[in-house]
């Protein structure tokens, strides 16, 4: 299954807490619960092979592994499993896109 979510620049690792309180932004909250609720239908599974491909605008972008923090936790609340038993991989990336988004890969290891 193929989960498409909007592209935020603070849900990559480095950005998406506030730096006084650590507490995780509003804004990431939202999008890790839009994103938990979107992988519910891939629920039924003890692990999970996750890939992450982002469609940017320019270089301007995050390292692709920034962003696994994130998309782990959501992913974890979402399919109700251990976020220690995805196995994750960078599918890359591609630039020239002005509605920036990344594909979210989650395949259930039977």
């Amino acid at each position: 299954m193929i989960v498409t979510m909007p592209y935020l620049s603070e849900v990559s690792k480095n950005s998406h807490k506030w730096r006084k309180t650590r507490g995780t932004k509003a804004s990431v909250k939202s999008w890790m619960s839009l994103l938990a609720i979107r992988a519910e239908p891939a629920k039924g599974f003890q692990k999970y092979n996750i890939g992450v491909k982002g469609f940017f605008w320019s270089e301007n972008r995050p390292d692709m592994q920034n962003l696994t923090e994130v998309v782990s936790d959501a992913l974890q609340e979402g399919l109700g499993v251990n976020d220690k038993f995805f196995r994750f991989r960078d599918d890359g990336y591609e630039l020239g896109y002005s509605d920036q988004r990344l594909e979210i890969s989650i395949e259930g290891v039977v």
